[in-house]
């Protein structure tokens, strides 16, 4: 044979391969290559904005399977954050806690947007619920809960107002229009007005707590909160 057949031979000979690999090693390294490839594609490939969370929101099911299946699952959650309003004793606590839930890489702005396209359609479904009670002779929903649920959850709301939660006016006006048609329900047997206007004006409002439930004083100073921030 010759010389150079044999010196390829003797460095083949003389670099063996390992007889085995260990798999705890192979997973480490594999699962922190895809970690850090997941991560960096999260930030290159797929930037989070609160205009892109806006434009997805705008259009609905309407625009794609991307922003249909957003909205399905915005509308999926809203419905059962409703139903938790209506049904269970301090629902608001498990609402924060749903809304809290956001991935540590997204910008504190886009969670804030990402809250206020939450709470507009659970204040749309939560409305539904409500006036559908209201219209019924036999009352599904028990009071007790519902208005508990409802004192806070007007706190929450103005409150992500003043965050910017709803950077658009329709946002604003829609979490407006929210707390005039649940002041309008408390209101179908005129007790509001007969409280109000008894009084010599709205601070004396404060004066009648024996009168009003609290879930509306919670409305009526929360709608006034609203109204001073659209001004």
């Amino acid at each position: 044979p010759s010389p150079a057949l044999n010196e390829s031979k003797s460095s083949t000979i003389a670099t063996p391969l390992p007889s085995h690999i260990s798999v705890s090693e192979f997973d480490a390294s594999s699962d922190q290559k895809t970690g850090s490839q997941a991560l960096s594609a999260a930030h290159t490939l797929f930037t989070i904005s609160p205009k892109l969370l806006l434009e997805t929101d705008e259009s609905g099911y309407g625009g794609g399977p991307c922003s249909a299946g957003a909205s399905a699952v915005l509308d999926f959650m809203a419905e059962i954050c409703a139903d938790l309003m209506t049904e269970q004793i301090k629902a608001v606590q498990t609402l924060e806690s749903i809304l809290e839930m956001i991935p540590l890489y997204v910008d504190p702005e886009c969670v804030i947007v990402f809250q206020g396209l939450c709470l507009s359609r659970v204040m749309n479904y939560l409305e539904r619920r409500l006036v559908r009670d209201d219209e019924e002779d036999d009352k599904k929903l028990d009071k007790r809960k519902w208005s508990t649920n409802l004192d806070a959850f007007c706190w929450m709301i103005v409150d992500r107002v003043y965050m910017g939660a709803f950077p658009q006016p329709t946002g604003v006006l829609r979490t407006l229009e929210f707390l005039l048609s649940i002041l309008q329900l408390a209101n179908k047997d005129g007790r509001v007005e007969e409280v109000t206007s008894s009084g010599k004006g709205l601070l004396s409002i404060g004066r009648a707590t024996r009168q009003l439930d609290a879930y509306v004083h919670s409305i009526l100073k929360n709608t006034n909160r609203a109204i001073l921030y659209c001004f």
